[in-house]
């Protein structure tokens, strides 16, 4: 199991609290926050773009997959694709319009609470996001129409993961519910139960065993979804909201962030925490975030801050 330590960090990374990070396949990790903008940065913390990405709050990033191309969500439900790459060209804090902007490809106007935090499919084809009323929706990113529309029947869709192969979709809503569907049958395949109280994270893990919920119930509960969402265990030892989960590529580790200010990891066989940090963050941690090969961890919150983390050689 890897252990990982503190390797750079980036104080006022932005000038607002981070509410969202992705790594790309470069390892470049983005972030987003109520500042407005698209913070991009190397592993080694240097920063390499600053977009602006909203007139509003950005509460979602995700990474395409493979290519240099990184999709933000802000309060205005406005979608948009952002070249990353190192020769993308454009002025630091230009206004985000297709005129103004190089490194703007493409947007989506969701509309009025139809979008919110933000998945790309393992082909990078398309994105989904859960809606402000409970809905989860599906758009083609080379088209920007919607390719499904899934209701929960539920409340505010908060999170949302595709599977590993791309065939599944699971969204966790403010009530603490779970909705898995198959997106191109657009149907409902199980809902769980989850957790009392809203879930604004999960993750599968990276072979599709396990799907992760982590809720302001203090809790991150495991699911066997090889098995039909079987409990497996609930993670206890935060001391308030777990904001943040993501799964390592080993099948078997986790790492979460908290509203208590801590990054945690864990591993699912020994049923609890291997490693936490306590004290690298001054403020609530709304996001965290391994690299595709899981070398590189990064944890970012209200504090502004972005931490970045190395793991050991073996």
């Amino acid at each position: 199991m890897p252990q990982y330590t503190p390797s750079a960090r980036v104080d006022g990374a932005h000038e607002e609290g981070i509410w969202s990070l992705s790594w790309t396949a470069t390892d470049r990790v983005c972030t987003g926050g109520v500042d407005e903008h698209l913070g991009v940065f190397t592993a080694a913390g240097a920063r390499e773009a600053r977009l602006r990405a909203a007139h509003v709050g950005v509460v979602s990033v995700a990474a395409h997959p493979k290519d240099a191309v990184v999709a933000t969500n802000a309060v205005d439900c406005t979608v948009r694709f952002w070249d990353v790459s190192a020769d993308a060209g454009g002025d630091e804090g230009t206004p985000a319009t297709e005129e103004g902007y190089k490194q703007l490809v493409s947007s989506i106007e969701a509309g009025a609470v139809e979008a919110w935090a933000l998945a790309y499919s393992p082909d990078g084809r398309r994105v989904a996001s859960g809606t402000q009323a409970g809905a989860l929706n599906v758009w083609d990113v080379d088209t920007g129409n919607v390719a499904a529309r899934m209701e929960t029947q539920d409340q505010f869709v908060l999170s949302v993961a595709y599977s590993p192969g791309g065939d599944l979709v699971a969204c966790g809503g403010v009530d603490g519910k779970v909705n898995v569907f198959n997106v191109e049958e657009q149907r409902l395949v199980h809902r769980l139960e989850a957790h009392a109280k809203p879930i604004r994270s999960l993750r599968f893990s990276r072979d599709g065993t396990y799907l992760f919920t982590a809720s302001d119930d203090g809790t991150v509960s495991c699911w066997d979804a090889k098995r039909s969402y079987l409990f497996v265990q609930s993670f206890e030892g935060h001391q308030s909201w777990v904001l943040g989960v993501d799964t390592h590529p080993d099948g078997r580790t986790f790492a979460t962030s908290s509203a208590d200010r801590t990054v945690r990891i864990w591993d699912v066989a020994g049923g609890g925490c291997v490693q936490s940090f306590d004290s690298l963050h001054t403020d609530q941690v709304w996001a965290v975030g391994f690299n595709d090969v899981g070398t590189l961890l990064a944890s970012a919150g209200e504090d502004q801050a972005l931490q970045i983390y190395t793991a050991a050689t073996q």
